[in-house]
């Protein structure tokens, strides 16, 4: 599978203030903090994500 294919294409939301969001995120919630979180967040980067959700309430 391509991931950037993955990633790509799948379209964006429009925000109130006039920005938008890709569909397709990655959500780091349960990923355990430090080196884990940061190489998933890596990982998604270099396969073309750019909607990183990092809630606060995740800790992470």
């Amino acid at each position: 599978m391509n991931l950037n294919a993955a990633t790509s294409g799948g379209g964006a939301r429009l925000l109130a203030d006039g920005n938008q969001v890709p569909v397709l995120g990655l959500g780091v919630w349960q990923v355990p903090a430090g080196r884990a979180c940061v190489n998933a967040v890596s990982w998604a980067l270099d396969a073309g994500y750019r909607h990183i959700d990092t809630a606060q309430a995740y800790g992470t």
